[in-house]
């Protein structure tokens, strides 16, 4: 099956929204484009975020929403991560890739894929190789909310993937997730890989992407499982991921006018066995107050006390798929490691 088969039809993917901003293809890679959501936004984010973000820091169990991780230095830092010697979750997801590119593409429905949460998304191009070759042609769409590490990764990708089409999408999931669905009516294939469910409360995402897509419509999804809590606190215990840690505070100063010192906390990883969940925090080493001018907001800590800068889920795949069919998407493949510690999962909308 190929793109003419299938209806694709890349005028109308081209006039995508077009009330909100477009980067001309001329200014950059000749086959790369970036779709940026409209916002009201402070600071670059959308009012719900900085609401969640005022939450969260005046709250009794304070944290640092997802979305203000990754700034351009966070991440550059996440980038680096993946590299640690500890850190299995990307080694074990590329060996994955790799292995099963061919596999995962045979089964695929569209050359239209969609990529949630991409980052640079070159980890990928075997498998969007894959896919290119399955349908003879390959449309690509990451979205990102770092949409200068999103659109660099993009045009290597497209240099990488001779024919290809490529757009950005410069915004939430939701967003992305809304903005292809009313573009196109042919079948789709979502990608959520890098664990980046892990970092998600619960499946409420999955519930709305249901909601959105039509029956058929396809997400191939990467699970980080259950295993030794021991192995999981040394993945996320290394210099990498504390400084993503310290920077989530930073990123705030930034972005917010803060006062944020990074000497006055200290890195702290945890694992819950009871929720399966690690977790990665900055504590305070005294009693202090902590501004953001910007948002005319005051932070209270007590010597001790934590802030959350980041949690990753780990999961047990017989509960996972009792949990998407409930929801309306059905397994129809999935792939582990030898060790079954990383799993890559096909749902097909039902």
């Amino acid at each position: 099956m190929n793109a003419s088969d299938l209806g694709f039809n890349a005028e109308k993917m081209k006039a995508m929204s077009t009330n909100n901003t477009i980067i001309a293809s001329d200014e950059g890679h000749p086959r790369v484009d970036v779709w940026r959501a409209s916002n009201e936004a402070t600071a670059g984010y959308a009012p719900e975020q900085i609401d969640e973000l005022r939450q969260a820091l005046t709250g009794v169990t304070k944290y640092v929403p997802a979305v203000f991780l990754y700034d351009d230095l966070g991440s550059a830092i996440g980038d680096e991560i993946v590299d640690a010697k500890s850190y299995y979750l990307a080694r074990k997801e590329c060996e994955l890739l790799d292995r099963h590119n061919e596999d995962i593409a045979r089964l695929t429905v569209s050359p239209l894929v969609v990529e949630l949460g991409s980052g640079s998304g070159k980890k990928n191009a075997g498998l969007l190789r894959s896919v290119q070759q399955q349908h003879s042609a390959l449309y690509y769409m990451p979205n990102d909310i770092n949409e200068k590490l999103m659109y660099e990764g993009a045009q290597v990708l497209a240099d990488m993937l001779p024919g290809a089409r490529i757009r950005c999408l410069a915004g939430t999931f939701e967003q992305a997730i809304q903005e292809v669905v009313h573009a196109t009516e042919i079948p789709k294939l979502f990608m959520l890989l890098g664990s980046t469910i892990s970092q998600l409360d619960d499946f409420s995402l999955l519930r709305f992407w249901r909601s959105q897509v039509s029956k058929g419509d396809q997400i191939l999804i990467a699970f980080d499982l259950v295993k030794d809590p021991e192995i999981v606190k040394a993945a996320y215990s290394n210099s990498e991921t504390q400084r993503h840690s310290a920077n989530a505070l930073m990123s705030l100063n930034r972005s917010f006018a803060g006062d944020f010192d990074p000497n006055a906390f200290e890195f702290v990883v945890r694992y819950h066995s009871e929720l399966s969940r690690n977790e990665t925090h900055q504590r305070s080493l005294k009693d202090q107050v902590v501004r953001l001018e910007a948002l005319g907001l005051e932070a209270h800590f007590a010597k001790g006390e934590t802030i959350r800068t980041a949690y990753q889920r780990k999961f047990v795949l017989d509960d996972v798929t009792a949990q998407t069919e409930a929801i309306g998407l059905f397994p129809i493949a999935r792939f582990t490691d030898e060790q079954d510690w990383y799993a890559l999962v096909l749902f097909e909308a039902g």
